[in-house]
């Protein structure tokens, strides 16, 4: 993904429709692989949390929103809403220039710090470590990418760039 960003040492200045095409499927196949590679939690523990939540209890919601078990659920959701995200986007990109924005702009809530934090807590990229089997290390680079020069190249307008 980073050849498809990175030219001379900076951001691409424009992307094409193929750049996006290329972009866009490997992202989504990241995606794919990160959404194979959470555990799930079984249906007992799903339960357990859907008990919890719906508790009256702040000290039983903070626990639940600090275990394992949630932060493995939100991830696997996370990890399917991108995946689904990016293959929807393959579709428009090149045929409406404001579907695609749109689409783009939406792939934006993948790459939030809750991720990265969720994947420190089950241990899946552990603390301390510049990154872990995640990459979540360069999230902020993509929502760089993706709100500059991509978005600039799709609607035309160059102050995106």
């Amino acid at each position: 993904m980073t050849k498809l960003t990175i030219e001379g040492g900076q951001f691409r200045k424009s992307y094409s429709v193929q750049d996006r095409q290329a972009l866009a499927g490997a992202l989504a196949r990241y995606w794919q692989s990160f959404q194979e590679r959470v555990p799930r939690i079984s249906p007992a523990e799903r339960a357990w949390i859907e008990g919890e939540t719906n508790s009256n209890s702040s000290e039983r919601l903070a626990k639940v929103l600090n275990s394992t078990e949630w932060n493995l659920s939100e991830l696997a959701e996370t990890a399917e809403n991108c995946a689904k995200a990016y293959k929807e986007l393959a579709t428009d990109i090149g045929a409406n220039s404001k579907r695609e924005a749109l689409r783009w702009v939406r792939t934006l809530r993948c790459y939030n710090e809750d991720v990265s934090e969720r994947l420190s807590v089950v241990g899946l990229n552990p603390r301390g470590q510049l990154d872990g089997p995640f990459k979540a290390q360069m999230f902020n680079f993509w929502r760089t990418a993706i709100t500059g020069p991509l978005l600039g190249s799709v609607l035309g307008e160059p102050e995106f760039r």
